[in-house]
């Protein structure tokens, strides 16, 4: 019987390279589509989305509104205190850059409940200088002239930021169900270590305008902290003993499957044995035939087992369980 002959299915390389070009001034579109499509950029958090961002914009004009009204109280002129900027950042970013600039400043520690620093009030040395005069109600005074401030200055300076933080803290617990406590002393550092830890920070940034001088204060707290002020529910979490944890992880573990393996028994045979092997021919293995076989789980060696069956299906009967 003559079969038809296959046709040449062979392309030249013209013609491959026509077929190339030809592709290559075809529109794309499942690209162009996504060409607009904005990039995710995982080196900046994203605690909050840009409707929460809004919302925490406001919180940053609210605290400012009570900063000035509390600072009006005690400072010989009226500041002006506007919002400047808010952003997000990791803590571990915020710290590498604040040590790198190896410039002291002045903290005052936020906490939320129970737990340990959340956050600060951070006053720079040139902000420092200017509300102890205001303070003193002297904004001609000399402020910090061996380059520092003395114990009594920074004594009024702690004062002072005590009744700013009051008025911080009361602003952010009127925007939404949240307790934050200050603590009673300032921290002068490079950057405070016990909020080196944190993760994700909301960083509200306020110039204190006085009528011949403009500083900067800034404020920083834990990112899960202000939830409550934008409407996002706080996860609870759940402790657990040693006792409900290692139940919990037994539980867990009944569903995870495993590879079962019957091995009969391993031997070895010489290659020239092997190549001259048919049908119907006999390998005698070394173990004895009143000896269980070998049963696997994940590939290592848990019980042995002899060969049954059960319902047209291979089965085995467990003979020894290896500890």
């Amino acid at each position: 019987m003559n079969r038809p002959a296959i046709p040449d299915k062979s392309i030249s390389r013209q013609r491959l390279m026509q077929m190339l070009n030809r592709r290559r001034s075809e529109p794309q579109a499942s690209l162009s589509e996504g060409a607009d499509a904005p990039l995710f950029d995982w080196t900046c958090p994203h605690h909050f989305g840009p409707q929460e961002w809004l919302l925490m914009k406001n919180l940053g004009k609210k605290i400012a509104a009570y900063m000035e009204k509390a600072m009006g109280l005690v400072c010989l002129e009226e500041p002006k205190v506007i919002l400047k900027k808010v952003v997000q950042e990791f803590a571990s970013v915020m710290a590498e850059q604040a040590l790198r600039q190896e410039n002291t400043q002045y903290f005052l520690p936020l906490q939320a409940q129970s737990r340990g620093p959340d956050g600060f009030v951070n006053v720079q040395t040139e902000t420092a200088t200017v509300l102890v005069g205001q303070l003193l109600r002297d904004n001609e005074a000399v402020i910090g002239q061996s380059g520092e401030l003395s114990v009594l200055e920074e004594t009024i300076l702690q004062d002072g930021v005590l009744i700013i933080a009051d008025a911080i803290v009361q602003a952010i617990q009127e925007y939404g169900e949240i307790t934050i406590k200050r603590s009673d002393r300032l921290v002068r550092s490079d950057w405070p270590l016990d909020a080196r830890q944190l993760q994700d920070l909301v960083g509200f940034s306020f110039d204190l305008v006085f009528p011949k001088k403009t500083v900067e204060l800034s404020i920083q707290l834990q990112a899960e902290v202000l939830d409550p002020a934008v409407g996002i529910k706080p996860r609870v979490h759940k402790t657990i003993n040693t006792a409900e944890l290692s139940k919990l992880i037994v539980r867990q573990l009944s569903d995870v499957p495993v590879e079962v393996t019957a091995q009969l028994c391993t031997s070895s045979i010489r290659m020239e044995d092997l190549m001259h092997l048919e049908a119907g021919d006999v390998m005698v293995l070394g173990k004895k035939t009143e000896e269980p076989a070998d049963v696997l789980l994940n590939n290592r060696l848990c019980f042995q087992a002899w060969p049954a069956a059960c319902e047209g299906k291979l089965a085995l009967v467990i003979a020894q369980i290896k500890k």
